[in-house]
C-alpha cells in the first residue's frame, strides 16, 4: 500500500468518525441539558435547531473553502478542520456547566439552544466541512470529471450517515446505560480522535505538513480531560453545610439515577433522596416515614374517598412512596414504571412491599392494552419538571377512563406555577373533555415558585377531597390541613390531543437547591472520599 492509499482510507475513516460522532452527540447534549432545563420537547428542539443550522453553515464554509483554496492546500485544511471538531468538544465540556448558569432564567428554548450551541455548535460546524472537502480531494485525485464528483459526494454521504447509524446505537445501548454522559462524550470522539490523529501524522510524514501550535494544544486539552478525574461516583458530595452520602449510581437509557443519603444528626434519621439526572424524583426519611406534602396528598385523597379503592394503578411513581403506602392500607397495586432500574432501589431502600405488582413498561402503551379494571388510577409521571406530551392528552385520559371501574377517579400529579394560569386551564379542559368533574388541590403559599398540583377526575360527582389523616406525620398533616387548598382553575382552555399538543409547562425559575445539588453531583463541588 503506497502512501496515497494509506491516506485515502484514513480520509474516510475519519468522515465515518466525524458522523460517528455527531448524532450520537445530539442524545448526549439532551442529557446533558436535561437537568438544567427539563422538557424533553423543548431541549430537542433546541438541540435540532443548533444541530442543523450549524452544519449548513459548515457545508457552505466547506465550500467556500475548496473553492478559495489551491488544490495542494486542501488536504491541510482537512486534516486542522477533523482536528478542531475534535478540540471543540473538550472545551465545550470544559465551559457548558459554568456557562449554562448564564442561560437557566432565559425562556426556555433560547437558554436550551445556546447551552447546546457551547457543547455541540463549534463541533459540528467543522465536522460538516470535512465533506466538501473530502469531495474534492478525491475529485482532485481522480481527475476533474463531474460525474465521478458527484459519485464520490454520495460514496461520502453515506459513509458519514453510516457512522451516524453506528453511533446513536453505540451511544443509546452501550455508553449512556454503563456510564456518565460525560465520560460517554469522550468516548463518543475516540474514532474522530484517532483518525484525525493519524492523519495529523501521516501529513506530517509524508506531505511536509508540520504539526502546529493549535494541534499540540489539542493533544495537551484533550490529556486534560481524559485524565481531570470527572468524579461524578464520588462517595461524598457538598449537600448545603452537610456531606451527604451517595449511595447508589444506576446509569440507565433513562437517565442517571443516584440515591443521596442527607444525615440529620440532631434527629438521628436522614433524608434519602431518589435523584434521575439530577431531579428529584422520591424524598423519604431513612426511618421510612414519608414526609413529602404531595405524596400523602395522593395516597389519603384515594383512601379518605366514601368509596375506599380496592385496585388501584400507578403510572410512573419512581421509587413507589404512593405505592407502598397504598399496599400498605390494604390496596391491591400494579405499578407501571418505564424504568425497571428503580425496582430494585425502591425494594431496598423505600420499603415498597413485594405484593406490589411491578410492570416495566410505558404507561401509555399499558393503558392502551390494560387486561383489567381499576378503581383509581394515578399518573405520577415527569420528564424534567413537565410530562411526556403523549401522557397529558384526550386521548391518554380516554385511554385511562376505558381502565376504569364505573365511578372510578383518575388523580394526576403536576408541576405548576401559580402565576401561568394556561398550563392548568388547559389540564382543566382536556380532562373535562373526558369526565364529568374535575378538580385540582394545591398548596396557598409555598417557598418555592413551582408546587405540586393534585389533579382528580371522575365521571361520578367527586367529595371535597381528605388530604391528611392516616399514617401521616403530624408536621405534614397540618401542612395539609392549612395549606392545602382546592383551587379554581378557569375555562376555556386549549384542550390537549395526540395531534395537537397544547400543554406546556415551562419553568422559567428553577428550583435553586436541586440546581445546586445536581452541580455538586457532576463534580464541582463534590468530595473524594
Amino acid at each position: 500500500m503506497n502512501k496515497r492509499e494509506l491516506l485515502r482510507i484514513f480520509y474516510h475513516l475519519t468522515v465515518i468518525g466525524a458522523g460517528f460522532t455527531t448524532l450520537a452527540l445530539e442524545i448526549i447534549a439532551s442529557r446533558m441539558l436535561m437537568p438544567q432545563f427539563g422538557l424533553t420537547l423543548d431541549i430537542w428542539g433546541a438541540v435540532l435547531v443548533v444541530t442543523l443550522s450549524v452544519l449548513a453553515a459548515g457545508y457552505f464554509w466547506g465550500e467556500k473553502t475548496v473553492s478559495g483554496s489551491l488544490a495542494e492546500k486542501i488536504p491541510g485544511k482537512y486534516v486542522r478542520n477533523a482536528f478542531c471538531a475534535v478540540v471543540l468538544v473538550f472545551a465545550g465540556v470544559l465551559g457548558f456547566y459554568p456557562l449554562t448558569g448564564m442561560f437557566t432564567d432565559l425562556p426556555l428554548f433560547i437558554g436550551a439552544a445556546l447551552s447546546s450551541f457551547i457543547l455541540i455548535g463549534p463541533c459540528f460546524f467543522f465536522t460538516a466541512t470535512l465533506t466538501p472537502l473530502l469531495v474534492m480531494i478525491e475529485t482532485l485525485s481522480q481527475g476533474q470529471e463531474k460525474t465521478k464528483a458527484i459519485g464520490h459526494t454520495g460514496i461520502i454521504l453515506a459513509e458519514s450517515t453510516i457512522g451516524s447509524v453506528i453511533g446513536a446505537l453505540v451511544c443509546v445501548y452501550g455508553l449512556i446505560p454503563n456510564m456518565s454522559v460525560e465520560i460517554a462524550l469522550i468516548y463518543l470522539l475516540a474514532p474522530l480522535f484517532v483518525s484525525s490523529s493519524v492523519l495529523v501524522v501521516l501529513h506530517s510524514r509524508f506531505m511536509g505538513l508540520k504539526i502546529r501550535g493549535i494541534q499540540l494544544l489539542a493533544i495537551m486539552l484533550a490529556g486534560t480531560v481524559f485524565f481531570s478525574g470527572l468524579d461524578v461516583d464520588a462517595r461524598q458530595i457538598n449537600f448545603g453545610n452537610t456531606i451527604a452520602t451517595q449511595l447508589e449510581v444506576q446509569r440507565t437509557r433513562y437517565g442517571t439515577i443516584r440515591l443521596i443519603r442527607v444525615p440529620l444528626p440532631a434527629e438521628q434519621t436522614a433524608w434519602l433522596y431518589l435523584l434521575l439526572d439530577g431531579r428529584t424524583q422520591n424524598i423519604l426519611l431513612e426511618k421510612g416515614e414519608n414526609a413529602i406534602a404531595y405524596t400523602n396528598a395522593a395516597v389519603n385523597s384515594l383512601l379518605n374517598m366514601p368509596k375506599k379503592p380496592k385496585d388501584v394503578l400507578i403510572l410512573g411513581g419512581g421509587a413507589g412512596v404512593i405505592a407502598r403506602d397504598l399496599a400498605n392500607s390494604g390496596v391491591s397495586v400494579d405499578m407501571v414504571e418505564i424504568n425497571g432500574a428503580f425496582e430494585p432501589l425502591a425494594k431496598k431502600y423505600f420499603y415498597l412491599p413485594d405484593m406490589v405488582n411491578f410492570y416495566v413498561e410505558d404507561a401509555r402503551t399499558f393503558l392502551n392494552r390494560c387486561s383489567k379494571t381499576y378503581d383509581a388510577i394515578v399518573f405520577d409521571i415527569f420528564t424534567g419538571y413537565g410530562a411526556p406530551e403523549h401522557l397529558v392528552t384526550k386521548e391518554a385520559y380516554q385511554a385511562a377512563k376505558e381502565c376504569l371501574n364505573p365511578g372510578g377517579v383518575v388523580s394526576l400529579n403536576l408541576l405548576r406555577d401559580p402565576k401561568d394560569t394556561k398550563p392548568d386551564a388547559t389540564i382543566k379542559a382536556t380532562l373535562s373533555a373526558v369526565f364529568s368533574y374535575v378538580d385540582l388541590y394545591s398548596p396557598i403559599k409555598a417557598e418555592t415558585p413551582i408546587v405540586n398540583g393534585l389533579w382528580l377526575a371522575s365521571d361520578e360527582t367527586l367529595p371535597v377531597a381528605q388530604l391528611s389523616g392516616g399514617a401521616t406525620p403530624g408536621f405534614i398533616n397540618e401542612e395539609l390541613k392549612q395549606n392545602w387548598k382546592y383551587q379554581p382553575v378557569s375555562d376555556g382552555g386549549e384542550v390537549s390531543t395526540d395531534n395537537f399538543p397544547a400543554y406546556v409547562f415551562e419553568t422559567k425559575e428553577l428550583f435553586r437547591e436541586e440546581h445546586s445539588l445536581t452541580r455538586d453531583i457532576y463534580g464541582v463541588s463534590v468530595m473524594k472520599p
